[in-house]
């Protein structure tokens, strides 16, 4: 008698009465929360989530951590829902070529739900519906617009928050509300890396390249190439003298050593190098590489030391 249970997905509470009677009422969970079952107990928790990573010479980890690079320079579906959600929204990113046809970057990323389009810009240039805005700002309820360090962020009240830093760097976060339910250049989202290059027609994609321009949409104001060029690999020489550059990331006595139970480093390190070989050893793409690794970091609610002492990157 007065044992509390859920039914079905958590939409009802109910409670036994004794002598076989139950009563029940209608609930939802909180946007926030997920219904699940912990320590034996179904009831609405709140939600895991999940982060896709866009940075640099386009890398893409996607919700489930997959990493591959695309240097397309149009305009893509990075997350889609494409599942049955109460919630319709899609995030798209025109990349630009940056003084070189064999790497790109982002150069603007637009977010659609309800009646908004969002434009998250260069410069941390913000947009709605085609009008320039200053923020923060709250352009519909449940929907805020800020600065958070060095990203514009952009939080809905329905489980996803989009940030960006106005040069190259991105993240979707999501809960796992909509686990199974997206798709695009960050993958399925389903706990397996195995099926993330699944195309709009639901075909997995046999490259990184095939894939990533499956899933190119139309866009008459961005002028881009058909064609993605890879950068040319890396000598031998180079690559030893960027891996030793890049390794601080991996340093078990460095400044990232808190967050690398968390986040895995090697993937940030390939990264890094990947970068530093694209571009010849740019010191503006090893900043950003190890910056993106703090981002990372940070997002996941870790603090890290002060990665900018004693290397280029230090603020003069």
């Amino acid at each position: 008698k007065n044992e509390i249970f859920l039914k079905g997905d958590c939409e009802s509470r109910c409670t036994c009465q004794g002598n076989n009677h139950v009563s029940c009422t209608t609930q939802t969970c909180a946007p926030d929360e997920a219904c699940k079952v912990q320590n034996g107990i179904k009831a609405c928790f709140p939600a895991d989530t999940s982060s896709c990573h866009i940075y640099g010479d386009p890398h893409y980890i996607t919700f489930d951590g997959k990493l591959y690079h695309f240097q397309g320079s149009c305009n893509y579906t990075v997350v889609e829902t494409c599942g049955n959600t109460s919630v319709y929204f899609s995030i798209t990113t025109r990349n630009e070529h940056r003084g070189s046809l064999t790497w790109t970057a982002i150069n603007s990323v637009a977010v659609s739900f309800n009646d908004l389009n969002i434009i998250l810009g260069k410069n941390k240039v913000v947009e709605i519906n085609g009008l320039v805005v200053s923020f923060p700002t709250t352009p519909a309820p449940g929907i805020s617009i800020g600065l958070s360090g060095a990203f514009v962020v952009l939080q809905t009240n329905f489980g996803l928050e989009v940030k960006f830093n106005g040069d190259h760097e991105l993240f979707v976060k999501v809960n796992e509300n909509f686990k199974g339910k997206l798709c695009g250049l960050c993958g399925t989202y389903n706990g397996n890396q195995q099926d993330d290059f699944l195309t709009p027609e639901g075909v997995l994609a046999p490259t990184s390249n095939d894939f990533g321009n499956s899933w190119r949409v139309s866009d008459a104001g961005w002028i881009c190439e058909d064609d993605v060029v890879d950068p040319p690999p890396c000598g031998p020489t180079d690559e030893i003298k960027y891996e030793d550059e890049c390794k601080l990331i991996l340093a078990g006595n460095g400044p990232f050593k808190d967050c690398h139970p968390h986040i895995l480093p090697q993937i940030y390190f390939e990264n890094c190098v990947y970068d530093l070989c694209a571009t010849g050893g740019n010191q503006d793409q090893f900043c950003n590489a190890l910056e993106a690794y703090a981002s990372a970091c940070e997002n996941a609610g870790i603090v890290v030391g002060d990665w900018r002492e004693n290397t280029i990157c230090r603020k003069k």
